[in-house]
């Protein structure tokens, strides 16, 4: 949306009634700027018929926009001129977002002189983050995913207004989370971190060097503690806080601020409570690639002279952090984050003086790091954050020590968030240490499952034709992984035609079986009895159904009777 490049409201009443030669020398001096400075103020509008369809989500006014500029701009007795301003949808990965979710708002502004109107600054631009809320008559749809399911939504306009506000309040140290600069019942709009410096990497931090890591982990840790310590005062978690809005305050402990929205139907909060007791908006596990995958790694392990006995029982303690059974009797994947505002990567800020090309870690994360989805161990951004930033060699030297740290940051930092004088309930070391070797052993394990993924396949893969790479893609927006393997042929092909692939996959189930043996004993349960109970439990919900459907028509022929 493109506005007029004046402003009544902005400008003196002197400068309104220049004179049209004064006017005339002025455009002649903005016209002899130089190019570069120029170009600053070029925000080059969307064709009228693609804005419409972008901007359909929220109009935002001079007055949404001068509040998001009071906020971040310190004016000095100078008066604001907002020269345009537009929405555009992200529509490229590397930028940063969720392609087609978030939007970017651009807005050209500069500062004038109430005393001289003829002293002006420089035009300049600043870029902000629009997280749109879905409307009250597009819920309901939106709830309905592609095969009929519900997913977890209600009330996001409450959790933004109730819930940052104690979240940021509990982050003393850093401001973990960007600023909120706008919050209504329609959007949301955030700082971008970039624009002050930061930066994030979408796909593999740089090494880090030892004390910038352990840095990174003690912000990582206060970040948790946090989270943890919002959790305790409203006694809920962040996920139960968004699915069950602010319709629904159970026993009282959680107080939302009063939701601007015009349409709050009964049917909206039933199709909230349907969604918070719904958890089938995650695909059921593949147990045929699931069952093959676990064939390779035993297969390797017994080539290479390792131990494979432990490699089937592993996977259930291992995934017992990443898999639940919902109320479907299915086992079903648990992702960490399906309202994500970014990916859940650190952001790095150059620090000043030091060459080009080298980062310090950023104690600051992004609000999408929240676990919305209950249960998921909050281990997997330490796990994440080792395993990107440090090679093999330094996680095996370090590893133990870095935990350490975690957990004395993380027990330091939730004694400091306590508010009142009860002892905090703080965790133990071998229980940080337990969790984060089942989350890496489940890690490893899913790296496995996809090192024959078309996009993970060799270089010799890569040269045959395209047809032996075709895949199947669930149709799930929030899980994109393919399912293509039926055989493990393909994969000793690539082993005996590519080396260099071959090495990577012994060193992964080397790496796999190093950690399955300083693991406590296991369950011993195979996956295919595990899916035999699956089966059973299915087998026995049907049977109940047929024997409730069976009790009811025997007791309305018998009502019948009576009558």
């Amino acid at each position: 949306m493109e506005v007029s490049e004046s402003d009544p409201l902005s400008l003196d009443s002197e400068a309104n009634r220049q004179p049209e030669e004064q006017q005339q020398q002025e455009q002649e001096q903005e016209q002899e700027q130089p190019q570069e400075q120029q170009k600053v103020l070029r925000i080059r509008p969307a064709p009228r018929a693609k804005q419409q369809r972008d901007q359909s989500f929220y109009h935002f006014s001079r007055s949404d926009i001068k509040e998001i500029l009071d906020k971040v701009l310190t004016l000095d007795g100078k008066e604001l001129e907002i020269i345009s301003y537009v929405a555009r949808p992200i529509a490229r990965p590397s930028e940063g977002g969720v392609v087609n979710r978030l939007y970017r708002l651009i807005v050209g502004y500069r500062l004038t002189s109430p005393a001289n109107p003829d002293e002006r600054t420089r035009p300049e631009v600043l870029r902000f983050l629009v997280w749109p809320l879905i409307s009250s008559q597009d819920r309901y749809d939106f709830l309905r995913g592609e095969d009929g399911s519900l997913k977890p939504w209600d009330n996001e306009a409450h959790f933004w207004a109730g819930i940052m506000p104690v979240l940021e309040a509990n982050c003393r140290a850093e401001p973990f989370t960007p600023r909120r600069l706008l919050v209504n019942s329609r959007v949301v709009v955030f700082e971008d971190l970039r624009e002050q410096g930061w930066y994030m990497y979408l796909k593999r931090p740089p090494r880090l060097p030892t004390d910038h890591l352990y840095a990174a982990l003690r912000a990582l840790a206060r970040y948790h503690a946090a989270v943890e310590s919002t959790e305790r005062e409203t006694d809920l978690t962040l996920g139960q806080m968004l699915v069950r809005g602010a319709d629904d305050d159970g026993d009282g402990s959680v107080s939302f601020e009063e939701n601007n929205s015009e349409e709050n139907d009964s049917d909206e909060g039933q199709a909230g409570d349907e969604a918070s007791n719904s958890s089938s908006t995650r695909p059921p596990l593949d147990w045929v690639n699931i069952d093959l995958t676990l064939e390779l790694i035993e297969a390797i392990c017994r080539q290479t002279g390792m131990d494979s006995s432990r490699v089937r029982t592993g996977f259930l303690q291992a995934f017992g952090s990443v898999m639940s059974w919902d109320q479907t009797n299915q086992l079903v994947k648990r992702t960490l984050n399906q309202a994500d505002l970014w990916p859940c990567h650190l952001f790095f800020q150059q620090p000043p003086g030091q060459p080009p090309g080298k980062f310090m870690p950023a104690c600051r994360f992004v609000a999408g790091g929240f676990d919305l989805v209950p249960h998921v161990s909050r281990l997997l951004d330490v796990a994440e954050l080792v395993q990107l930033s440090t090679s093999r060699n330094q996680r095996r030297c370090h590893e133990a020590a870095m935990l350490e740290d975690y957990h004395r940051a993380l027990c330091r930092a939730l004694e400091e968030n306590q508010r009142d004088d009860s002892t905090p309930l703080l965790p133990t070391f071998e229980d940080v240490l337990a969790e984060y070797e089942a989350v890496r052993v489940a890690g490893l394990y899913l790296a496995a499952m996809q090192l024959s993924l078309p996009r993970r396949w060799s270089s010799w893969s890569r040269r045959q034709p395209s047809g032996c790479r075709q895949r199947v893609e669930h149709p799930n927006v929030y899980l994109r992984l393919s399912v293509f393997r039926r055989s493990n042929e393909h994969v000793w092909a690539c082993c005996r035609n590519d080396p260099p692939y071959r090495v990577q996959l012994a060193d992964l189930c080397g790496e796999l079986v190093t950690r399955l043996a300083k693991m406590m004993p296991m369950i011993e349960v195979s996956p295919a009895e595990l899916l035999d109970a699956q089966n059973n439990r299915i087998a026995a919900a049907a049977d109940a159904d047929v024997d409730g459907a069976a009790g009811a028509a025997d007791d309305q022929r018998q009502q019948q009777l009576q009558e």
